[in-house]
């Protein structure tokens, strides 16, 4: 599998050795996501093994609904994991364009911002898509089949991982020139703040 290829359908193993490979994508803003695609993936287990048993029959539609938020956010989160390799890619792409006239210039620099703008964002949406899978955990966890504890614990560790991962890399991209200086910064900024309150720096 090449680096670049689409994660959906590939085994485990090709993804795992992508990442190790000695190339800049797929990196740690991919494996925030996945790691909270297993997270979803997990909760979504939990949710089948509760859902339909009359011992927890009073709390069928809480799960129910778990379970759905978890489905959609285990595939939001998978795309995601492809988009970030691809959003890098780009920014790649965007630092090696030509900067030798001020036209150059100024085209590589509009590249790269709106580059590692899609960057960010693509991370910012990983951040917001775990964030909620940890709410839609916590509001079961105390109603869902106890025989799953130790994945339910799994998923809201794999989705903490993969908010803080991917909040601390917003934070750095939104250090980055000329990305620091945009319009969309100061908005994206904010919107990490609202998700880890006085956790990121400026």
């Amino acid at each position: 599998m090449s680096n670049s290829a689409a994660l959906t359908g590939q085994p485990i193993g090709h993804y795992l050795d992508a990442l190790a490979a000695g190339t800049a994508a797929p990196g740690g803003g991919s494996a925030a996501a996945l790691a909270g695609a297993m997270a979803a993936a997990l909760l979504e287990m939990a949710c089948n093994l509760t859902a339909n048993r009359p011992r927890f029959a009073a709390h069928h539609p809480e799960i129910v609904a778990a379970r759905t938020g978890a489905t959609r956010l285990r595939q939001e989160l998978t795309g995601l994991a492809q988009l970030d390799s691809e959003a890098y890619g780009a920014v790649l792409a965007a630092y090696r364009l030509p900067k030798t006239t001020p036209q150059q210039k100024e085209a590589r620099r509009a590249a790269l911002v709106a580059a590692q703008e899609n960057a960010t964002q693509t991370q910012l949406r990983v951040a917001t898509a775990c964030a909620t899978l940890l709410n839609v955990a916590r509001d079961v966890v105390n109603i869902i089949n106890p025989n799953t504890q130790g994945d339910v614990f799994a998923a809201l560790r794999l989705a903490e991982a993969g908010l803080q991962t991917a909040a601390n890399n917003v934070s750095i991209n939104l250090k980055l020139r000329p990305l620091k200086s945009s319009a969309r910064a100061k908005t994206m900024r904010a919107q990490l703040n609202d998700l880890l309150p006085g956790q990121i720096s400026e």
